[in-house]
C-alpha cells in the first residue's frame, strides 16, 4: 500500500500489477510491459512503485504519477527476485531467489551490490522497517 491508502496486488498469473485506489474507483493496471510472473510490490514515500518479477528475473520501478517504467535490474544480475523492498533513504533490497542472497540497490546507482546475509539458501521476501532493519525469508530454511 502506498502513503495514501491505495493497494497494489502483484497478479502474477496475469503478468501485471493492478491498482486499487483507496476509498474505491476504478482499478488500474500499471503500464508496465515486459512482466511475465510479478511476485511482489513496494511503495516508497514518494509513490514510486518497485516490482519484482520471478518469471522474468527482472526489478522494475514505476515513477509516482505515471511516466515510462525504470529496470533497475535484469538477468544476470539478478535471478528471479522475489521479494522487494525499499528503505526511507531510496535504497532498494530484492530477495534475489536463484542465486541465493539479499541484492541492494543503493539509491542513486544502477548496479546491485550483496548485501551480507549469512546462511540464506532460497531467499524469498524482504521487508525493511521504519527503523531500516532488513528482514528476509528463507523459503528452504524456513526462517526469517
Amino acid at each position: 500500500m502506498d502513503g495514501a491508502g491505495d493497494l497494489f496486488i502483484a497478479d502474477s498469473g496475469n503478468g501485471r500489477v493492478v491498482e486499487v485506489p483507496a476509498g474505491g474507483g476504478s482499478q488500474v493496471i500499471l503500464p508496465v510491459t515486459g512482466l511475465i510472473g510479478p511476485c511482489r510490490v513496494a511503495v516508497d514515500g514518494a509513490g514510486d512503485v518497485f516490482i519484482g518479477d520471478y518469471e522474468s528475473s527482472l526489478v522494475v520501478e514505476v515513477p509516482a504519477g505515471g511516466g515510462a517504467s525504470i529496470t533497475l535490474a535484469s538477468y544476470p544480475t539478478v535471478s528471479q527476485p522475489c521479494g522487494v523492498a525499499v528503505d526511507g533513504a531510496g535504497d532498494v533490497f530484492i530477495a534475489d531467489y536463484n542465486d541465493g542472497r539479499v541484492a541492494e540497490i543503493p539509491a542513486g546507482s544502477s548496479s546491485p551490490i550483496t548485501v551480507p546475509v549469512s546462511g540464506l539458501i532460497v531467499p524469498w521476501g524482504v521487508v525493511v522497517d521504519g527503523a531500516g532493519d532488513l528482514f528476509v525469508t528463507d523459503y528452504f530454511s524456513n526462517k526469517v
